[in-house]
């Protein structure tokens, strides 16, 4: 029996307010589609997952993809394909919301209309009304620019980010933004052990290269994605498309250091 690609995640956070708790968040992110496997078994197998969910009445309440849909130039048609399939298989009730990363390049990037059902996020914030409740959602792609994206720390209002990089994990932090999802490390992609990723595209560190972090008030979930990058294969280090549910409950982990990001969910 293959392992699923959706993994179900508890996600607590005290600031929650009672309208947004159960909230559920499909996260996708790095798909690498390529031209010359444009519907890869996984992706397939995915959408299937999807479907079934779908069918079973769990629908998620958003969809958000956070960067890497193709892989080079000349994967774009590919691309789109590959990315409508999965958000419609999705079906979410409030539907998807995206930002570029870095491999989707000029030409996928002047074509983001032909992704029917993403709402494209560039340096900018939200404002939703989800089941009742207020939530501000902010989004930078590839250049990110958190700081350009109109944001400011606000009390009242539970704010979720959607970036490529998980390094913008710190100016988040600062923001006052409660949740942030991120991928591009691909957790490694080739682990050597539980914490061991030879190489993670970013400056984090292995440790903390994925997973729900912490960094004082905010979490970033750090997805291992769908897809490969330099080589083709994946070892210790299986795709994933986190489900996230919201909670309302104390934050994960020791507060002692508001400065130090720690992983408090590893995966």
């Amino acid at each position: 029996m293959p392992r699923p690609i959706i993994e179900q995640i508890d996600l607590p956070h005290p600031r929650l307010p009672d309208e947004l708790v159960g909230l559920r968040v499909l996260h996708l992110t790095d798909l690498h589609v390529k031209a010359s496997a444009p519907w890869p078994r996984s992706l397939a197998r995915l959408a299937f997952e999807l479907e079934r969910q779908a069918q079973d009445g769990n629908r998620p309440d958003l969809t958000l993809f956070t960067g890497d849909a193709m892989h080079h130039t000349g994967d774009e048609d590919a691309a789109f394909t590959a990315l409508n399939r999965l958000i419609d298989a999705a079906g979410a009730t409030y539907g998807a919301f995206g930002v570029v990363g870095n491999h989707d390049g000029v030409r996928f990037r002047e074509r983001l209309g032909e992704a029917r059902r993403v709402r494209w996020l560039h340096d900018e914030t939200l404002g939703l009304n989800l089941r009742g409740g207020g939530v501000r959602l902010v989004g930078s792609g590839n250049p990110e620019n958190l700081l350009g994206a109109g944001v400011a720390p606000n009390p009242e209002r539970f704010t979720i980010g959607i970036v490529h990089y998980p390094t913008e994990v710190y100016p988040a932090s600062r923001l006052g933004i409660d949740v942030l999802l991120a991928g591009h490390t691909h957790g490694g992609q080739i682990r050597l052990g539980p914490s061991r990723a030879p190489h993670t595209a970013c400056d984090l560190t292995p440790e903390v290269a994925s997973g729900v972090l912490r960094l004082g008030d905010t979490l970033c979930c750090v997805s291992r994605g769908l897809g490969e990058a330099a080589l083709p294969l994946r070892i210790r280090c299986p795709r994933q498309a986190p489900l996230y549910t919201l909670r309302r409950g104390p934050m994960l982990g020791d507060s002692g250091d508001a400065s130090r990001l720690t992983q408090v969910i590893a995966w």
